[in-house]
């Protein structure tokens, strides 16, 4: 439920560069309607978020109870992690969330293009975290991470080892 309408919406993703960038469409009248529509060149928010090799999950990772895409760039451009609300079906895109590659270290080599990612609640807070399945060698093998806190703190940056020991590193 990108739009927060209480029912899901299809969001497609063009990766192609020209025409339509981002589209959602709801088919709660029985037909597809297009609630947001978004062409290269009018929004620069997502330039060099959907490359190829780059990542994105969905999810209610803000606890807002509508979901956002969290995008993951592989590449060393943009930033590494951004999370984007859709929420008001207007441009520009909101930025929830965003981390740059020199932000912190917690997630080096946690989102290579072999490693696992999943979007869920599973530690049951009421809102989705991102699990990262790490297929390489080093780092451990699973990381469990909440952004809900809306900034870089609450992912990155700090992790309360007192308060979660099963979840800290």
């Amino acid at each position: 439920d990108f739009l927060g309408l209480g029912h899901d919406q299809l969001m497609l993703i063009n990766r192609g560069g020209v025409a339509g960038r981002v589209m959602i469409l709801s088919w709660a009248s029985g037909f597809p309607a297009i609630r947001y529509f978004e062409s290269y060149g009018q929004d620069p928010s997502l330039n060099g978020w959907h490359d190829p090799e780059d990542a994105f999950l969905v999810g209610d990772f803000m606890g807002d109870g509508h979901d956002q895409v969290l995008f993951v760039n592989r590449g060393l451009g943009n930033g590494r992690i951004l999370i984007a609300d859709f929420s008001d079906g207007v441009q520009p895109i909101t930025w929830r969330y965003y981390e740059a590659y020199s932000d912190g270290v917690l997630l080096n080599g946690w989102h290579d293009a072999g490693d696992l990612l999943l979007a869920g609640d599973f530690r049951d807070l009421g809102h989705d975290q991102v699990m990262f399945v790490n297929r390489g060698i080093g780092n451990g093998r699973l990381l469990i991470t909440d952004f809900s806190g809306g900034n870089s703190n609450s992912a990155s940056g700090t992790c309360n080892r007192s308060k979660h020991p099963r979840w800290c590193r």
